[in-house]
């Protein structure tokens, strides 16, 4: 099962980077998103291949919605 805390946390990063042409404001958000999937990690919640897909999930269904609406 894919982690929703690293797909919501990856799309908000993405969502951000979209938005905003800041670059460190980007990587802020880059390493805020790291630092929640790092945490499911180290708590024993997740393994690392279900924060990889949740990442992945988080980031593509918010380019997806970010085509469709723009």
């Amino acid at each position: 099962m894919p982690s929703a805390h690293a797909a919501i946390s990856f799309s908000i990063f993405t969502s951000v980077a979209f938005v905003t042409e800041h670059l460190l404001i980007t990587i802020l958000v880059f390493i805020m998103a790291i630092m929640v999937s790092e945490s499911r990690i180290r708590m024993g919640i997740h393994t690392i291949w279900e924060i990889t897909n949740g990442s992945l999930l988080g980031m593509l269904i918010t380019i997806l919605v970010f085509q469709i609406y723009t």
